[in-house]
């Protein structure tokens, strides 16, 4: 995440400072895209963690429940983000009915493409935050949990 959010503040600089390099826009692009495919990943890892983290400390075996309540929080999430995305574009006043760019100022323009690209970098710093500080489950912790499940449960050989 903090990858992404890296060159997504990378993005609004080079704007910022009027690059026009389109190879330097293309790597930063790769990069922060590389970053966010991380998020993906961490987030199945961070249920089957959760998962053995219920089975250790609580002896519930309930990946199902578990499952079911992840999906219907992505679900959730990603309606929120579907609606919460037009704030900014309203904060801008940008008219949906305006489908060609031409039609737009200049500003209008930079004004999207800065929350575009800084929008995705406080967030993505606000979860690596968080998953750095704040989240339970660090590698030692998981090691620990792997250790434990085994003595408890036996060794899945």
């Amino acid at each position: 995440m903090l990858l992404a959010a890296v060159f997504y503040i990378a993005l609004f600089v080079l704007a910022l400072f009027g690059v026009t390099n389109v190879w330097l826009y293309l790597a930063a692009c790769l990069a922060s895209g590389i970053g966010t495919a991380f998020i993906f990943l961490l987030i199945w890892v961070m249920a089957t963690d959760a998962i053995d983290y219920n089975k250790v400390t609580y002896g519930l075996n309930d990946e199902a429940t578990s499952y079911a309540f992840y999906s219907f929080m992505r679900k959730l999430g990603q309606t929120v983000a579907t609606i919460l995305i037009n704030v900014p574009l309203l904060r801008i006043g940008y008219n949906g009915s305006e489908l060609k760019t031409e039609g737009l100022s200049a500003a209008k323009l930079q004004s999207m493409y800065n929350s575009s690209v800084m929008i995705p970098a406080v967030l993505f710093l606000l979860v690596f935050l968080i998953l750095r500080f704040w989240y339970p489950l660090s590698k030692k912790r998981v090691e620990e949990l792997q250790l434990e499940k085994e003595k408890a449960f036996g060794s899945a050989k």
